[in-house]
């Protein structure tokens, strides 16, 4: 079975940018309990970075999309070349 790099890359890209809008909205609606996860997925304690967990979290207008924007291209550009080296070897 063949891979269509476009279109594989356009669902890593797809599903990339739903992923970071739910994180985001997290972020900004539970900004604790995803302090507290992201502790927990990184095996780090984050504890002596601020005073409070709150002012530790920055989500900008500019950052959100451009973290996105950034993301998503990685994302994207990776899973095109997988698609790529996969079809080569198939």
């Amino acid at each position: 079975m063949k891979l269509s790099p476009i279109k594989f890359g356009l669902a890593g890209v797809l599903s990339t940018a739903i992923i970071w809008i739910v994180c985001s909205a997290f972020i900004t609606f539970t900004p604790d309990m995803m302090w507290c996860m992201t502790e927990h997925v990184t095996h780090m304690n984050f504890e002596g970075l601020g005073q409070d967990q709150d002012t530790n979290w920055t989500l900008t207008t500019t950052g959100f999309f451009s973290g996105m924007f950034l993301w998503c291209l990685t994302i994207g550009v990776f899973l095109w070349l997988f698609a790529i080296i996969y079809n080569y070897v198939d």
